[in-house]
């Protein structure tokens, strides 16, 4: 946040850009709404840098000025660290992905005889993302709540583009924002920088205090090496075993054991092969990271799909159609659990097939918070031939993978077809039409839910939302795991509302009064 960098010009035109889409925006402004209800705190020490920047382009400091200041910081960073990834990606190599050529045939397409109109770079921002995410892990790119911007170019055609002015100037100061964001992008080669690229641009441009106020905590390498190396979680032993991060933060802990995993994994290469290797560690999550915060979840995501790339390369070379739906880091509250009611979130009810879950999402539409209806793993496994809880896991990951696509065309329409074929993706040797038509139902009501969203957010953003929520309700409360480790936010018990209190004592088994030599 230094005077001039180019990272303050993004996050200067990036408030530029939410003050003139605010009204404009149903959906910057639901989304923007939710999350001052849901997330935003107010630091307890806004940092001297902030004041900086926002004395410069004259905002006084409210609580709401405040709280904007946030929102736009953390949206142009998770903007900044997807061209970041996309630009690794291309560096290392991995086949198909061209962040240069993209780049430049789109800008080719928009420009008129040589002259690029502002507006150009922020239409391929959007379109280079969209691509992204079809060829590479599509969680990472899919929209979310900090991915308001693309609404305000989303209609603007290439011909539009060459008439810029009239489309407002807050639109092309952010364009030419992203223009010089990625003309830096183009000085760096990702591919010789040693180490955790992404986790030494956070050091730079995100300050101790800025950390601190937007609620994280660093964990120095030498601790989380320390926590690993006494729960052994080392060599080949680790794989196929599970290690779940409760309060995963930026993905410290997961980093480093996602380092000690594909490590172990070379010993098995001959064996497995990369793209099954790859499939095993996300699809039935032996690294697992839980989270609140949905800045915090994208965070650790990107950090973990910086230090996969090497290994995904691999994989892509010996697959050509290899491409992974999501990483198993879910924005979720790990002291939630789904499956009691004593939470209210949850309510076991009927559905035509048996018992489900009726959940509660927190996302605040017209009729009151939108509750959803997701299988309950016992009636799941009484009614189909799926064994356990993995495989419904891995079943309900082919719905949501058929049902978005639905959704992101508009359609609403569950493909029973597309249905088949992602459960082939997940599993093997089963009744696919006994699959598809106990979990069809429920595919109706998520799209019919999807939709609904839609309409009153403006906007199918959101979506992933809903899928951290449901499939997390299954990882925390159904799966057990070999190694939990993290450095959890500390907060004092005497700060805590009485009936919290009362409720984490009969929920939990706390330990008390050891020696100072075995605590820990």
């Amino acid at each position: 946040l230094k005077e001039g960098s180019i990272f303050v010009n993004l996050v200067q035109r990036t408030i530029s850009l939410f003050d003139f889409e605010l009204e404009r925006s149903k959906f910057l402004k639901s989304a923007y709404d939710f999350w001052k209800i849901s997330y935003a705190k107010k630091p307890e020490k806004v940092p001297e840098n902030w004041r900086r920047r926002m004395n410069k382009i004259g905002l006084e400091e409210t609580e709401e000025i405040l709280f904007k200041f946030m929102f736009c910081l953390e949206s142009a960073y998770s903007l900044f660290t997807r061209l970041i990834l996309a630009k690794a990606c291309e560096d290392y190599k991995l086949p198909d992905i061209d962040f240069s050529g993209f780049i430049k045939n789109q800008i080719r397409t928009i420009s008129f005889r040589g002259d690029i109109p502002l507006l150009a770079w922020a239409i391929t921002t959007k379109n280079l993302i969209e691509s992204m995410k079809q060829r590479l892990v599509k969680s990472v790119f899919e929209g979310d709540i900090f991915y308001w911007w693309e609404d305000s170019y989303k209609d603007i055609s290439a011909s539009d583009a060459l008439y810029s002015p009239k489309l407002g100037k807050p639109r092309l100061q952010f364009g030419e924002a992203l223009a010089e964001i990625i003309f830096t992008l183009y000085k760096f080669d990702f591919s010789e920088i040693v180490g955790d690229p992404l986790g030494t641009l956070y050091q730079r441009y995100f300050d101790k205090e800025t950390r601190k106020a937007l609620g994280e905590f660093y964990t120095p390498l030498e601790v989380v090496t320390y926590i690993l190396d006494a729960v052994g979680y080392e060599g080949r032993s680790i794989l196929g075993k599970r290690l779940l991060d409760p309060a995963c933060g930026s993905g410290t802990f997961l980093v480093e054991a996602l380092r000690r995993y594909l490590k172990a994994s070379e010993q098995v290469i001959e064996e497995k092969g990369w793209p099954e290797i790859l499939k095993e560690l996300c699809n039935e999550y032996c690294i697992v990271g839980f989270d609140i915060h949905p800045f915090a979840t994208f965070m650790a995501q990107m950090q973990f799909m910086l230090v996969l790339i090497p290994a995904y390369k691999r994989a892509m070379e010996e697959d050509p159609h290899f491409v992974l739906s999501r990483l198993p880091i879910f924005r979720t509250d790990s002291l939630v659990d789904e499956t009691k009611g004593e939470t209210r979130r949850v309510t076991l009810e009927t559905f035509e097939s048996g018992q489900y879950l009726l959940i509660d999402t927190g996302l605040p539409v017209e009729s009151g918070n939108l509750q959803i209806q997701m299988p309950y793993f016992k009636q799941v496994i009484a009614n189909t031939d799926l064994p356990n809880v993995e495989e419904y896991f891995a079943a309900l990951q082919a719905v949501f993978d058929t049902v978005k696509e639905s959704a992101w065309q508009e359609t609403y329409d569950v493909d029973t077809i597309k249905l088949e074929r992602n459960f082939k993706r997940y599993l093997t040797d089963k009744n696919w039409s006994g699959l598809v038509s106990f979990f069809t139902p429920y595919a109706e009501h998520f799209l019919q839910k999807f939709k609904e969203l839609k309409e009153t957010f403006g906007d199918g953003k959101l979506i992933k939302s809903l899928e951290d929520i449901m499939l997390a309700a299954i990882l925390k409360n159904y799966v057990k795991y070999d190694f939990v480790v993290g450095n959890p936010p500390y907060v004092r018990v005497q700060m805590l509302p009485k009936e919290v209190n009362e409720y984490l004592r009969k929920s939990y088994k706390t330990v008390s009064g050891l020696h100072p030599k075995t605590r820990g």
